[in-house]
């Protein structure tokens, strides 16, 4: 089974409390991915597969495999389909952290989508620049 990886720079992004913002410079839009969905984005950049994903949530919250492998399966694909994640052949990166503990309730993972900002991004300067880096402006 294939891993998936995080397109940076193209896609920033920022852990925070309980959720991970994430914003995508190619087309402006930013995304809220919350609880379950925040694990699942960690364990993501760990580079670990869906399949173990799965494993994973289902053993931290006692549900059944089967039940969390389709939920995770709908989510690969939501992120996919956003641009978020890429397959990659590279081999997981260490697994040492595992899935982050949680009194969280199992939701299936959401990907909350914005575009209120998207022209404010778009326009952004700082994503247009030489290898120079900024101010350098592409001409």
């Amino acid at each position: 089974m294939p891993s998936y990886r995080i397109p940076q720079p193209r896609i920033v992004y920022e852990v925070l409390n309980n959720e991970v913002i994430a914003i995508d410079f190619n087309t402006g839009h930013y995304y809220a991915l919350a609880h379950v969905a925040k694990q699942v984005w960690q364990l993501i950049e760990q580079q670990i597969p869906p399949h173990q994903i799965a494993l994973l949530l289902a053993n931290h919250y006692r549900r059944e495999i089967d039940l969390v492998a389709g939920d995770v399966e709908q989510f690969f694909k939501q992120l996919l389909k956003e641009g978020l994640i890429e397959e990659t052949d590279s081999a997981p990166k260490d697994l040492a952290k595992g899935i982050e503990e949680s009194n969280w309730d199992y939701e299936p993972p959401k990907l909350q989508e914005y575009t209120d900002v998207q022209d404010l991004l778009l326009l952004d300067p700082i994503h247009e620049v030489t290898e120079m880096g900024w101010p350098d402006r592409l001409k």
